[in-house]
């Protein structure tokens, strides 16, 4: 069940342009938009990444707008979709639970737009690791995130996000594992480790 949900779940389409260029998640560029707010927006999408990377769900909310389109289509097939705010983190949540560690590796953030909406994209690596899972440990995911991101009382919210995936890496099956592996923790009525 939980593989289910969690797979349906991840149906998220419309591809954008590619950056060759990788480097630490620190890194950014400016181009468009006035530097400090740039900046912020900076922070904003590293935070996002942070916080899911050391799963801190609660302080993810709060960074999203009420209403967020979601498109993984590149990755998983099926159709983009909208997600409030909660139903995005608790989907994220439920979906990279089930890995021993996640890592996003972000390129430089490169910020478009005015004072009331921007856009901003960065070429990623994805790193999705779990121990001991039959077709090895590791599958990375390489793209680009386009973000869209509107200022709402005073504070940039995401609004969209859009995954552009170019490659993988390792394991391709690694989250069918890391989902079963869940799952069979979790059935266990004297587990703690997954419930």
């Amino acid at each position: 069940m939980m593989v289910a949900g969690a797979l349906t779940m991840l149906l998220l389409s419309s591809p954008a342009r590619s950056q060759p260029t990788w480097a630490s998640r620190t890194d950014a560029a400016t181009n468009g938009t006035t530097a400090p707010g740039a900046q912020h927006v900076r922070q904003v999408i590293v935070g996002v990444v942070e916080n899911v990377d050391v799963r801190r769900w609660e302080s993810l909310r709060d960074v999203f707008a009420e209403s967020v389109f979601v498109d993984y289509t590149s990755l998983f097939g099926g159709s983009a979709r909208n997600y409030t705010a909660a139903e995005l983190v608790d989907n994220w949540r439920q979906l990279l639970e089930s890995f021993s560690m996640t890592r996003h590796v972000l390129g430089p953030i490169v910020v478009d737009g005015n004072e009331a909406e921007v856009q901003a994209r960065c070429p990623v690596r994805i790193y999705h690791f779990l121990r001991d899972a039959p077709g090895g440990q590791e599958w990375v995911v390489v793209g680009q995130f386009v973000f869209t991101l509107a200022k709402e009382s005073g504070t940039w919210r995401i609004q969209r996000i859009v995954l552009d995936v170019q490659s993988q890496e390792g394991n391709t099956n690694l989250l069918v594992e890391a989902l079963l592996a869940a799952d069979k923790r979790s059935s266990c009525p004297k587990c703690v480790v997954g419930k």
